[in-house]
């Protein structure tokens, strides 16, 4: 609505048309974008729960500047984590083409990952080079180090210096952020936007004279994306998803609920948490797995230095517990079947061997799975991301959950 207003404003009073300014907002996951994002939007700090699988977010930001106002189209792209945005380049490319600066954020109390953030900073900042190689001038870059109310953050002056080889030949500002910083002036985000749209000033925007001039360059506009959920992106998903759980069918679940109790999981994402629902619900079953789910991943999230800048949300996990437990149920039925029909030997058990050495199988048999936003089929957002889902169960508001009975 406000883009509307602003575009009948400019066209009917050209005396005060303003500027727009095309960025991009990416990084590694769990390093803040997702709250950034919103903070812009609401100018408020926002509780957000993990981009779970593909994603996509715009947000106009309005900052006075001298004697006007500017803005900034700030475009925010997960891929199961920003860091994989470069994987999928024919994909992307047309959205971002003509992008004026590139915004990265990175989590300042993962001192960890702080190689493979800059890695993958380096990587897309190139990319964004040879998108636009008739460019004259190289897009700036805002370095966004969240979590700098943390006890192990890194300071700012640190990362400064840590940037610049990722960086090089571009002009580059870091600002540290708070978790309880709003979006107003004087406090680091809104003071690094100021920065970036001063530097932007005085040069041509790149996505405003593309537009302008009919080039190649010109980006397509957010409603013209293919579906995130599309058939080869989450073709893509389940076959790194089963590469993944074929690399690691040697590891016992022992081993891998051991690294759970001990807050030790070498990652914490999507996959992670499917298998861990897998294990945990095979072995124990519904009743007693779902408690141990709610629990531990309660307590995990609380004490794991990777994880305690999230929250608990506990109807997302209890969908997701139903969906693995309707993928178990499904695979359980599917091999009695097959033994009635002395096929078995063909259809593996639950029962006869370990469940992460099966794991691959079970992705297979349920692809469904790998799709990070499966739960919108159910849900709306405003319902599923409310206050109240997040402490305690609410039903869906779109379809009833599927039923294992109906399903098989």
């Amino acid at each position: 609505m406000t883009t509307t207003i602003r575009r009948f404003v400019e066209r009917y009073f050209p005396s005060i048309k303003h500027k727009q300014y095309k960025m991009l907002l990416i990084g590694l996951d769990a390093s803040g974008k997702t709250s950034i994002l919103y903070t812009i939007k609401t100018g408020e700090v926002v509780t957000t729960i993990p981009t779970i699988g593909f994603n996509v977010e715009t947000v106009d930001a309005s900052l006075p500047l001298g004697n006007e106002r500017r803005y900034a189209e700030t475009m925010c792209w997960d891929v199961g984590g920003c860091d994989k945005l470069r994987h999928f380049p024919k994909f992307f490319t047309p959205f971002v083409a003509g992008t004026d600066a590139l915004l990265w954020a990175i989590d300042s109390n993962d001192r960890e990952r702080l190689a493979e953030s800059l890695e993958e900073l380096a990587a897309n900042v190139k990319l964004l080079e040879q998108m636009d190689t008739e460019r004259k001038r190289k897009p700036p870059v805002l370095i966004i180090a969240t979590k700098q109310d943390f006890p192990m953050a890194m300071p700012v002056e640190e990362l400064e210096e840590r940037v610049k080889k990722a960086t090089e030949g571009h002009v580059v500002h870091v600002v540290g952020t708070t978790r309880a910083a709003p979006f107003r002036k004087g406090e680091a985000l809104y003071d690094g936007f100021e920065w970036l749209l001063a530097e932007l000033e005085s040069k041509p925007s790149l996505s405003q004279s593309a537009s302008e001039n009919n080039t190649s360059a010109t980006p397509l506009p957010l409603s013209a994306l293919p579906d995130p959920r599309a058939p080869e992106l989450l073709e893509k998903t389940l076959s790194s998803w089963v590469d993944r759980a074929d690399a690691e069918a040697e590891e016992n679940s022992e081993k891998f609920l051991q690294q759970f109790h001990d807050i030790a999981l070498p990652s914490w994402d999507h996959y992670t948490h499917i298998r861990l629902a897998y294990v945990i619900l095979s072995i124990h079953g519904r009743q007693k797995g779902k408690n141990m789910i709610f629990d531990g991943i309660e307590r995990y999230i609380k004490e794991s230095p990777n994880t305690n800048t999230r929250k608990f949300h506990f109807t997302m996990t209890y969908f997701w517990i139903q969906m693995v437990h309707l993928g178990i149920e499904r695979l359980r039925l599917a091999s009695e079947k097959a033994s009635l029909e002395m096929e078995a030997a063909s259809v593996a058990t639950l029962t006869e061997e370990d469940p992460a050495k099966t794991f691959s199988q079970f992705l297979l048999t349920n692809p469904f799975l790998a799709d990070g936003r499966l739960w919108a089929d159910y849900y709306s957002t405003e319902v599923l991301m409310s206050e109240e889902a997040r402490k305690g169960m609410v039903l869906p508001d779109k379809k009833a959950l599927p039923n294992v009975v109906q399903s098989a």
